[in-house]
């Protein structure tokens, strides 16, 4: 079973202001992660990455710069989702020649297909690529939402190692740890760690990682330390930021964020606004102060 465990950052990417990828800041945004937060791994050129918006160009850049800065120091995994098949097996293809732990991917969201067409796109590209993958389950997203016994078929494939699991049905997380234990179980919802570490996960893949990464590792250990007390303190203080985060927009204050702890992260890119505000960015710096100078 492929070693990935622990607090993983789905991590941002620095863009320019005209939408191009910034490499330099984007490698400061990876050694961030690494380096300050902690993070045991990185998810890369996932949602967080703004994915959706990007050129197979752009993910390719992404997939092979990454793997030059971090150099194998933590395990990578690869977001390889697309609508088109082929871009995900070129790119899971090209991210087994760089290197990379494993790939992962969202189910095609543009049509809706049958769960058989779904299972069949998840096994063909697990064949042509020869990598292990982790499942990218975000059903509010995609509109794709499987069943355990769906799981059950899917995990039938050697190359399935598990799920990254960004759905709030906590009964189905614990039946998929609970019947599949052989099998990874990552948590996609940050404000929702502690609960799922309660369940048994094997860590965190997630967006606030990127400048939360630090507390939410010391949760973590609080956990698997039995310290429940400090753990729930940790996780409200992580959804304190989270809240204030949220209100002001994901992706942006994301940025922001990482620019108040030192990073070049760049700006956004459409249909996401480009960053804050300058008043939104005086508001949140004031308000969040107290949670982002102990991240």
């Amino acid at each position: 079973m492929t070693d990935i465990k622990g607090i993983i950052s789905a991590t941002a990417i620095a863009l320019d202001e005209y939408g191009a990828v910034n490499e330099n800041g984007s490698r400061q945004i990876i050694r961030h992660n690494i380096d300050k937060m902690g993070c045991s791994g990185l998810f890369v050129a996932g949602s967080t990455a703004e994915c959706s918006s990007l050129s197979i160009i752009d993910k390719e850049e992404i997939l092979r710069f990454t793997a030059d800065e971090v150099k194998g120091q933590v395990p990578l995994i690869a977001h390889v989702g697309a609508t088109n098949i082929d871009e995900s097996i070129y790119l899971g293809k090209l991210a087994k020649e760089l290197g990379y732990t494993a790939i992962s991917s969202v189910p095609p969201f543009y049509f809706k297909v049958s769960y058989q067409l779904y299972c069949d796109w998840y096994h063909r590209v697990c064949d042509e690529t020869e990598m292990d993958m982790l499942i990218y389950n975000i059903p509010h997203l995609t509109g794709a939402s499987f069943t355990l016994a769906q799981f059950e078929e899917l995990y039938k494939h050697e190359k399935i190692i598990g799920v990254k699991f960004t759905n709030s049905d906590f009964y189905m997380m614990e039946q998929l740890k609970r019947k599949f234990p052989s099998k990874l179980l990552f948590a996609g919802f940050d404000e929702m760690l502690l609960p799922a570490l309660s369940i048994g996960v094997d860590g965190g893949i997630g967006s606030t990682y990127n400048f939360n990464g630090e507390r939410a590792n010391r949760l973590y250990q609080a956990y698997q330390s039995s310290n429940n007390q400090l753990a729930r303190e940790l996780q409200g203080e992580c959804n304190e930021l989270i809240e204030m985060v949220l209100g002001y927009g994901l992706f942006p204050c994301l940025k922001y964020a990482l620019s108040l702890q030192g990073v070049e992260s760049g700006y956004c890119k459409a249909p996401f606004p480009s960053a804050l505000t300058d008043d939104a960015k005086l508001k949140f710096k004031e308000e969040s102060a107290h949670l982002l100078s102990n991240a």
